[in-house]
């Protein structure tokens, strides 16, 4: 969660104004749309690395469909681990997941069309204000809803 928090900062700085002020709301919603286009794509594929302090490093591939199909495959040296999407269905290692691993992987697959999440939560999205980064950089917060007992704040 906290290379996940560190990484969506990074990715708000980035669209920061060069005076590094904050910006309200609005203006980065403009310039979020500006920099990714405000039409989500129907299919995203990602890979990398991750490292898992239980299994080692590991091959990484997700693949998300709009709206609501996501799976995330990794292959550690002991075994591949998958974790799977489908509308209000979860599944980790093909069984149904538990309300946690449910909400992992509704995390995921929100943050990997985190720009057009953002642009189609607009309207009920909730402007947390400013903060300070580790480095001292104002950036600023806001909430999402994915669902009720669920929340992502970038």
């Amino acid at each position: 969660m906290k290379f996940l928090t560190l990484t969506l900062t990074q990715a708000l700085l980035a669209l920061a104004s060069a005076a590094g002020a904050v910006e309200p709301s609005q203006q980065l919603f403009d310039k979020v749309a500006a920099a990714y286009g405000a039409v989500a794509p129907t299919a995203i594929r990602e890979t990398g690395s991750t490292t898992s302090l239980q299994r080692g490093s590991g091959a990484l591939v997700r693949l998300f469909k709009a709206p609501n199909l996501f799976r995330s495959e990794i292959s550690y040296s002991s075994g591949m681990e998958v974790r799977t999407l489908r509308g209000a269905l979860a599944w980790h290692q093909n069984t149904p997941a538990n309300p946690m691993q449910r909400g992992a992987v509704v995390l995921q697959a929100a943050r990997i069309a985190l720009p057009w999440n953002l642009l189609s939560a607009r309207a009920s999205a909730i402007d947390l204000g400013a903060a300070l980064t580790a480095q001292g950089q104002s950036v600023r917060i806001i909430e999402l809803g994915l669902e009720p007992q669920l929340k992502l704040v970038v």
